[in-house]
């Protein structure tokens, strides 16, 4: 079955989350539901999660923990998750949106 892309993101786009509001409130989720985790790579392993779907091997050795809360599916990765796949063309967007992730991740 087909799938539309849930964001319209150009190759030309430069990221600004004033225009994708619900990931404040991801991230906000996020922040609650990793707060009680060790800080060993968590942004590292948030974003890749996000990004590529998948977590270094040593980064996951590191906070298991971590990496078991971020695969279970609990956390609300969905929309960032799906921002990341829907600018693959717009590496630019990715990198800007994955730095505003690593200063908003605590």
């Amino acid at each position: 079955m087909f799938e539309y892309p849930r964001f319209l993101v150009k190759d030309t786009d430069q990221f600004n989350s004033y225009n994708f509001p619900m990931i404040e409130d991801d991230i906000e989720g996020i922040n609650a539901g990793t707060a009680h985790f060790p800080g060993t790579y968590k942004q590292e392993m948030l974003i890749s999660f996000m990004k590529y779907n998948s977590m270094n091997e040593n980064w996951v050795e590191a906070n298991p923990l971590l990496a078991a809360a971020i695969s279970s599916g609990t956390l609300p990765l969905a929309n960032i998750g799906s921002l990341f796949s829907c600018s693959e063309n717009n590496i630019d967007f990715r990198e800007q949106m994955a730095e505003y992730l690593q200063n908003k991740l605590t």
